[in-house]
């Protein structure tokens, strides 16, 4: 339950950058949605351009970040 996670949390078993930046990935991803979403009304062709750029450009750096969280770790389990 909750202090399993709370004891994994704090022993550093389980990483809490990686779960922020899932949520963050979610959040920046709903955002340009619904704006891209909102930009259908102005300019259709940019409307789509952004929905289709803008989230590959989100997951894109979403990745490199997580990459770089796992070589981090990587190399800390390679030390000890």
């Amino acid at each position: 339950g909750f202090l399993g996670w709370l004891y994994e949390t704090l022993s550093f078993k389980n990483m809490v950058v990686e779960t922020l930046l899932k949520i963050t990935y979610l959040v920046a991803s709903i955002f340009v949605t619904l704006l891209s979403l909102g930009l259908i009304a102005v300019n259709i062709i940019s409307a789509v351009a952004l929905l289709i750029f803008g989230n590959l450009i989100i997951r894109i750096t979403y990745e490199f970040m997580l990459i770089q969280i796992i070589t981090e770790n990587e190399e800390k389990k390679d030390v000890e």
